[in-house]
């Protein structure tokens, strides 16, 4: 913790700060003190004397301006910061209890140790504190030529003050952070790095905590082989060819087995942080989809799962969950079943690692993200269920539909996305559709989908990776009211599209199940009543 002049505070290491009160700047600020000049504040004697503990010879003290003084009758190393005209501007104090006192301009200061550097050199190290540059300096060979500074105000402040001396910085060569190996000057290091230009930027990597502790272990081969081989430095974002070498050589693994036997043959099954899309008209079953899909995950793959459902409440979304480990519709008014089947239904279906979001309405994308998050990172799901992405709109003004509608609808997609992609969740989205703009049949009718027809946002296709149609015509005839046919609008993981499983709806189980035009009562577990014997009509 520095302690400036002004009664101001300023901590190196967690970036903890103090101003002045009113009171104080009232007593010290006087004209007496205000007449005199900055030069004169600033301590006059200096001796550059060896530092045994730290290993550092008095000859590499008085070449950056280390030095030993009194300040109110008490010890001080001082370290002396330059301005561009080579005057000595700022000093900070250094006290046996770790206590730091600025004074002077420290603001026109350079870097420490950069007035004995013009720049447009081949190599300049940056260390986080003035101990290092000396200790480096020591260890360094002479003979080759290196630039060594320090910033001003450690880790905490290095960011800004690369930003300051930039010009200065890139004009060299080849540019390395040596920083501490704790946290703070990890994080400090890669902060900078992204500052200056890439492919001039190397982080070296010492074995001990700082350079210092390794110059007083005798470590100095150490120091220099961390400078001379620190490691370019790259983005984040961005990845080497080298970093790529075994990544690539891993084969394209299938997804997990889907409960739907072509629509995992064509999209070779569902993996980790991916994003589907199901859509449909109003009552199809596109909700029923992805709960059997979802259920399909939890019950045979033991996935944990969280259930955002917007619709409906808490306890119609378990409730359709039991229903499919009975095999009876618990939505439905006419059901019956035992103590023993709901209790085996509960144990198989919602009693552990099931999360439901107790909640009904829209909600606005800022408060509905972050119980998302907490959900995968906090809950551990690795299947979300989210029904429905047009309700995060629904609660706009009328006035500020249309744009903000595909403007918040673009942003909630890419936090989707950037969530599956940071945490490998699957999330299983359901989004409605647009109106048809011309007089052919509704979606009701069986209508074709096709991607245009999603409503909201080109980001509901372009981030998506699987998307998924659902239609039927609700007014055909006979059986063929209740079969709808799955057709994959969007398929980035093999590209197969087109028309895929054909299901059938039961009122009495309340599935959606793969139907290929034989009996319906051939189902396994399909229709069955409370004698556990078989209808002789399908619905």
């Amino acid at each position: 913790m520095a302690v400036y002049e002004d009664g101001s505070t300023y901590c190196f290491a967690c970036g903890y700060t103090e101003q002045p009160t009113k009171e104080y700047r009232y007593k010290e600020t006087n004209i007496s003190e205000v007449k005199i000049s900055k030069k004169d504040e600033l301590i006059s004697s200096l001796e550059h004397k060896e530092i045994k503990t730290r290993k550092i010879s008095a000859a590499t003290c008085k070449q950056y301006g280390y030095g030993i003084s009194q300040y109110n009758g008490k010890a001080c190393q001082v370290a002396e910061y330059r301005n561009e005209k080579g005057q000595v501007c700022a000093q900070k104090l250094r006290f046996a209890d770790k206590s730091f006192l600025i004074k002077g301009d420290n603001k026109q200061a350079l870097m420490f140790g950069a007035h004995l550097y013009g720049g447009g050199g081949k190599r300049l190290v940056i260390c986080e504190g003035e101990i290092d540059a000396l200790s480096l300096y020591e260890a360094w060979e002479k003979k080759y030529p290196c630039a060594i500074v320090s910033v001003k105000n450690g880790a905490g402040g290095a960011k800004n003050d690369i930003a300051r001396h930039l010009e200065w910085i890139e004009s060299y060569e080849t540019v390395i952070f040596a920083f501490d190996m704790d946290e703070a000057g990890r994080k400090a290091a890669y902060e900078c790095a992204e500052i200056v230009s890439p492919h001039k930027v190397r982080i070296a990597h010492f074995p001990e905590k700082d350079i210092n502790e390794c110059l007083v272990k005798g470590k100095v081969q150490e120091i220099l082989r961390a400078i001379w081989e620190a490691k370019p430095y790259s983005p984040d974002y961005i990845l080497t060819g080298e970093s790529l070498y075994n990544e690539c050589r891993k084969p394209r693994k299938r997804g997990l087995p889907l409960c739907y036997p072509d629509l995992e043959n064509k999209t070779e099954g569902i993996r980790q942080g991916e994003l589907w899309l199901f859509t449909a008209g109003s009552g199809i079953g596109k909700s029923t989809v992805v709960h059997e899909i979802a259920y399909h995950m939890h019950v045979q793959h033991k996935l944990p799962v969280g259930l955002i459902c917007l619709e409906e409440n808490a306890r119609t979304t378990a409730q359709r969950h039991l229903s499919m480990a009975m095999n009876k519709n618990m939505l439905s008014a006419e059901i019956s079943f035992t103590d023993e089947e709901y209790e085996q239904a509960y144990n198989t279906a919602i009693k552990d690692n099931f999360y439901v979001y107790n909640h009904f309405g829209s909600q606005a994308t800022e408060v509905l993200m972050p119980k998302i998050r907490s959900m995968v990172k906090s809950l551990g799901c690795k299947v979300l269920v989210l029904d429905h992405i047009s309700i995060v709109i629904s609660g706009l003004d009328e006035k500020e539909q249309g744009t903000d509608e595909r403007k918040t609808i673009d942003m909630f997609m890419t936090n989707l996305r950037s969530l599956c992609e940071e945490t490998g969740v699957t999330i299983l989205a359901v989004v409605h559709l647009k109106r048809p703009s011309d007089k052919g049949k509704s979606w009701n009718e069986g209508r074709q989908v096709s991607l245009t027809d999603l409503r909201g946002s080109g980001a509901l296709e372009q981030l998506s990776d699987v998307v998924v149609a659902l239609e039927r015509d609700q007014q055909a005839e006979g059986i063929n009211k209740n079969v709808s046919r799955i057709r994959i609008l969007k398929n980035r993981p093999t590209g197969v599209c087109g028309e895929s499983d054909h299901l059938i709806y039961s009122r009495q189980t309340g599935r959606l199940l793969a139907y290929n035009g034989e009996n319906p009562n051939d189902i396994p577990d399909f229709n069955v009543d409370n004698n556990k014997e078989k209808d002789n009509v399908p619905f």
